[in-house]
């Protein structure tokens, strides 16, 4: 049993996993998990574990209606990482010029690209803070629903001159299985 990810799967996502045995069809091969649900498409296999721990997983064969297990292999199961928010490709702590910055429709969230998890996940913002700082000073603040910056926020942005901040703060984020998480404040620093 090979899954895509060194042995490690995700709640709430794909966990796709090969099972090949020698001698043995695919049809009569059959995978059993401890915790969670595996599907079966042809000869593919998709797990859904319920929640964290190591499991097992059986690999099965089908011979006169009768499952006899050939084997079994260790996972672990884990959450998904935390978003990361960004504008652009800008990421917090990055020095932005305002003309980028203006040039921007809003916020995205999705998984550290330094993880390398071999898969992509992009999250839904639900909703995010937006503040404008001008020499220590709260030029704007906003709480702006969905990615996609407002029109009040927008007209903020044409605003921004040379030294100023801004910080986006409770960027709430939709995760596969539906729950909120809050990603990491982001900060921006106009050149």
């Amino acid at each position: 049993i090979t899954p895509m990810r060194n042995n490690i799967v995700y709640l709430g996502v794909d966990n796709p996993l090969t099972a090949i045995v020698e001698g043995v069809s695919c049809k009569s091969i059959f995978l059993s998990a401890e915790n969670g649900t595996i599907s079966k498409t042809g000869c593919y296999f998709n797990y859904h574990p319920k929640f964290i721990d190591d499991t097992k997983i059986k690999i099965l064969e089908k011979k006169n209606n009768q499952l006899k297990e050939l084997g079994y292999v260790h996972l672990r199961v884990r959450n998904i990482p935390p978003p990361v928010a960004v504008v652009g490709r800008a990421r917090s702590g990055d020095s932005i010029g305002a003309k980028e910055f203006k040039a921007q429709h809003g916020v995205g969230a999705g998984l550290d690209p330094s993880l390398n998890l071999g898969f992509e996940l992009h999250y839904k913002i639900e909703s995010f803070n937006f503040c404008l700082y001008r020499s220590d000073s709260l030029m704007f603040h906003k709480k702006n629903i969905g990615n996609l910056f407002t029109a009040e926020i927008n007209q903020a942005i044409q605003g921004v001159q040379e030294a100023d901040i801004i910080v986006l703060s409770q960027i709430k984020c939709l995760m596969p299985d539906k729950k909120i998480v809050i990603a990491q404040p982001i900060e921006f620093f106009i050149n």
